[in-house]
């Protein structure tokens, strides 16, 4: 009952994904750090349930993790998103499957296999297309998915494909075992009477009101004196409320060493840049060259002309590379050309001068897949089986073409669906990248399957308009402005001298050193344990840690770091615990506290003497305001604004009594006029005990993992490697 209780009371939501897609397991927000090497110098990643997580349980398990999303080419995750996806998986195990287990749920073999095969299969299968027969599912094309994606697997790693299939059963089991606890939680939670009158009163009773309301910026506040007595005083009195308890941090100074490229570093890129043009030119293989030759390791067949927007053109084409692309030749390489970006140096060859129609006429039916950019929440098939129902959609209409309208307005997950799928005319720059790529450098009739962000299209180009314009279809070489060895061990020799000249001092040591050797200084107030990177510093991961890290103390000096183009040397000035408010860190909001209360109690003396509203409206020189039909559950009134002490006040008062009452922005003064339609005891209130628990019974699946984390003491330690 502890956990319906808290389920019951706790509004914070922490997102549980039990069913759908794939792979359900992901809960929570992503996290935006790798497992550095830092990592090998602690043994724990947390606690859940008072066991803690060994850094070899949790990294087997993200390895797991990692495997199955790039197996099923979901390849966009970092290292960061698999840490969380990996640590919440751990969670909902040690928590919430474990409470399940205890409750006795299970899923049995022969129920397992009815709800992927039988007549009990679950939506996720029933109601996919790729799984039916004349649009009734076929236990047989399900087996057949599974023996080619994760048979296929086996076949090259019997490891690898049992445990992709273990995993899967895992998912559907465990989903079938969530869905009958959260059941069971839904039967013992109930609304009595009393919770119904209140429902009833929030959505029928109105209050007519009268009131005054003097707002505390009226009263400067340089005309109020605040001692740090008085703030001091309050901060012992309100330091355990929840809005002031802080979280763990860190704050910390750094100098940065700037390791950029020199101006002789650029000049001997350029050079060696110069050479592999030379062959470039000559290349038969344009894509294998630009592979094995640019530092994206990948080939993109780009073009060029005055009306192409920079979506379709290397973000950083200068003016020079531009000219270039408009008047060389095919065949023709460029001179080695700095990106406008500033961190790059490219050359270019153009691969062939073509004619470019200005717009172009098209349709298209879109199978996205869950994950997909804008793909909408109901869509749960996965990238392999969207490119497989796709290219069987393709085989049908390249058999009979004719089937393209019927099947766009019946298939495709495209807003375009009811027109089947006809996007109109549109100039280039409107599609995605590959769309565009497609529709424009192939002719009127044709048709094929396109992948994009958004899903896999079967795209038919219906016209092409007569007006083109002349256009360079090129490849590009880029390598990476990055500073020699030199350069980089210049910087890293001045930034270990200002270590070992401050690591013994104090905070006012570092910084005048820093100020004598011509350096500013960088901070980074009260990072939370989320912080990732200093504001602005890429690749500053390792100086984050170590400001987390057990065994770092405040004015503790770091070792050299390297950023991305720098080295950072660093202070630890502050440690901040969880828990109690340090008084410096909410001294000032404290302050502005403390002048509303002196300035409430200036206001409630100067109407000390006054006896009804209209007497306060006549010392304010106003008049006195009317609010109606105003209704219990709201949370701001007309000309008062959100004073919920105003509200929950008037609601238990007693018609024409005038309260005083300090609120958020200001002091009010305020009558209850009448109150009508709240309820008198007679009234049948059933129907709106069940509005309320239908309330608490749709909220179990949204709370039940935050407050069972909350009531294990789930510690997340992830910040500190």
């Amino acid at each position: 009952m502890a956990v319906i209780g808290s389920i019951r009371k706790r509004s914070g939501l922490l997102i549980l994904v039990i069913g759908g897609a794939l792979f359900a397991f992901i809960i929570g927000e992503f996290l935006n750090s790798s497992l550095g090497r830092s990592s090998s110098q602690i043994s724990e990643v947390g606690d859940i349930a008072g066991s803690s997580i060994s850094i070899n349980e949790f990294s087997s398990r993200m390895q797991e993790v990692k495997t199955q999303y790039e197996e099923y080419g979901a390849t966009g995750n970092s290292d960061r998103d698999y840490r969380r996806i990996a640590w919440n998986e751990l969670v909902r195990e040690k928590v919430y499957l474990r409470q399940i287990d205890d409750a006795g749920i299970q899923v049995t073999k022969d129920e397992l296999d009815d709800m992927m095969y039988g007549p009990g299969v679950i939506d996720e299968f029933k109601n996919n297309e790729q799984f039916q027969t004349n649009g009734v599912f076929n236990p047989d094309l399900l087996r057949d998915f599974y023996a080619r994606v994760f048979g296929s697997r086996a076949q090259q790693d019997q490891s690898l494909g049992d445990m992709l299939y273990r995993r899967e059963l895992s998912r559907i089991a465990n989903n079938r075992k969530a869905e009958k606890y959260e059941a069971l939680l839904k039967k013992g939670l109930y609304a009595t009477r009393v919770e119904g009158k209140e429902e009833y009163d929030a959505a029928q009773a109105t209050m007519d009101l009268s009131f005054v309301f003097k707002n505390y910026n009226t009263i400067p506040d340089s005309t109020i004196q605040v001692s740090d007595g008085d703030i001091k005083s309050y901060f012992n009195a309100h330091k355990d409320e929840s809005k002031y308890q802080q979280q763990e941090g860190r704050s910390v100074i750094y100098v940065s060493f700037d390791a950029k490229a020199s101006e002789a570093d650029k000049a001997e890129l350029s050079a060696s840049l110069a050479k592999v043009g030379t062959d470039f030119g000559n290349a038969q293989n344009d894509s294998l060259f630009v592979v094995q030759n640019s530092a994206s390791r990948s080939y993109t067949n780009l073009y060029y002309n005055e009306n192409v927007t920079d979506q379709y053109i290397d973000k950083g084409l200068g003016e020079e590379a531009k000219s270039f692309l408009t008047n060389g030749s095919k065949g023709e390489v460029s001179a080695p050309i700095a990106n406008n970006v500033g961190d790059q140096m490219n050359i270019y060859k153009v691969t062939d001068k073509v004619q470019m129609p200005d717009s172009v006429q098209a349709r298209h039916i879109l199978i996205a897949y869950a994950g997909a950019e804008r793909a909408d929440p109901s869509v749960t098939r996965q990238p392999l089986e969207a490119k497989t129902l796709a290219d069987s959609l393709l085989e049908v209409l390249e058999n009979d073409k004719s089937k393209y309208d019927e099947i766009a307005r019946s298939m495709s997950d495209g807003p375009s669906k009811t027109k089947g799928g006809d996007l109109g005319w549109f100039v280039p720059g409107t599609m995605a990248f590959a769309f565009n790529e497609y529709c424009f450098f192939n002719k009127k009739g044709d048709m094929a399957l396109v992948p994009t962000s958004f899903g896999f299209h079967i795209i038919d180009i219906t016209d092409q308009s007569s007006t083109t314009k002349p256009t360079a279809r090129y490849a590009q070489i880029t390598k990476l402005i990055k500073p020699s060895t030199d350069t980089r061990n210049g910087a890293y020799d001045l930034a270990s001298r200002f270590m070992f000249d401050t690591k013994n001092g104090n905070e006012e040591a570092f910084r005048a050193k820093a100020e004598e050797m011509g350096y500013a200084i960088q901070e980074a107030p009260k990072m939370g344990t989320n912080t990732r990177i200093l504001p602005g510093v890429t690749g500053s991961e390792n100086l984050v840690y170590w400001a987390f890290r057990e065994g770092t103390e405040q004015g503790n000096v770091s070792e050299p770091y390297e950023a991305e183009s720098e080295y950072l040397v660093g202070m630890l000035t502050e440690v901040i615990p969880k828990g109690t408010p340090i008084f410096a860190h909410v001294k000032d909001i404290m302050k502005q506290e403390v002048l509303k209360e002196k300035k409430a109690a200036i206001i409630q003396e100067e109407w000390q003497g006054a006896q009804t509203l209209e007497d306060i409206a006549d010392l304010e020189g106003t008049q006195v305001k009317q609010g109606s039909q105003v209704k219990f559950s709201t949370s701001s009134i007309a000309n008062l604004g959100p004073e919920p002490d105003v509200i929950g006040t008037l609601a238990g008062s007693d018609e024409g009594t005038i309260w005083r009452i300090n609120g958020v922005e200001g002091v009010a003064a305020v009558r209850l006029d009448a109150i009508t339609g709240q309820a008198d005891g007679s009234e049948n209130f059933i129907s709106y005990q069940t509005t309320a628990k239908n309330s608490y019974q749709n909220g179990v699946p949204s709370r039940l993992i935050g407050a069972l984390n909350k009531y294990f003491e789930v510690e997340d330690g992830l910040h500190k490697f």
